[in-house]
């Protein structure tokens, strides 16, 4: 379902889950939010603790409302929002060193821009041993394995699917 413009909003059934697993682990980390739309996932992570965010969207008035909201709850300095292509902007955060506790991706459905992301040879670079990466996706888009990262759990909502995984030579428990 696409709700405005094009927005596929996470819904609240699958934030609240979303949100229950990661419940507790967000404290003091960083989390990059990839497709981010309305920033809704990045947005949480803040009121959960997380101490940067990094929002990567590219439709400019999106990004603009993201920045509008972080500077009306005062994470201004803990938000920054990336306006461009995930595969440029992955390229630029690696480029520069980043590396996040928290990873997600919540690509368009039927876009295979969640295959790409995942086999952007820089991606990896943003991982440090003990990152978790989430992967939103229709449940017919999920593949068997991500090349490079293990699978550590998954969890099914209806026509949603979230991807826990972290990279291969981590491969511990979620």
């Amino acid at each position: 379902m696409k709700g405005k413009g094009g927005v596929r909003p996470l819904t609240s059934k699958i934030e609240t889950a979303l949100f229950n697993i990661l419940k507790g682990r967000l404290e003091g980390k960083s989390f990059l939010d990839l497709f981010a739309g309305t920033g809704r996932a990045g947005l949480r992570a803040l009121k959960e603790g997380a101490e940067r965010v990094v929002f990567v969207e590219k439709d400019f008035k999106l990004a603009r409302s993201i920045e509008e909201k972080l500077h009306k709850e005062g994470w201004g300095e803990k938000g920054k929002v990336m306006i461009g292509e995930v595969s440029q902007c992955v390229k630029l955060l690696a480029w520069k060193g980043e590396k996040f506790d928290f990873i997600f991706l919540d690509p368009p459905f039927g876009s295979g821009l969640g295959d790409k992301t995942l086999s952007h040879p820089q991606f990896p670079l943003l991982f440090h041993p003990d990152t978790l990466g989430i992967i939103r996706q229709h449940w017919r888009e999920v593949k068997e394995e991500i090349p490079g990262f293990v699978i550590k759990e998954r969890k099914r909502y209806g026509e949603t699917c979230l991807t826990f995984f972290s990279l291969k030579e981590n491969g511990g428990s979620l």
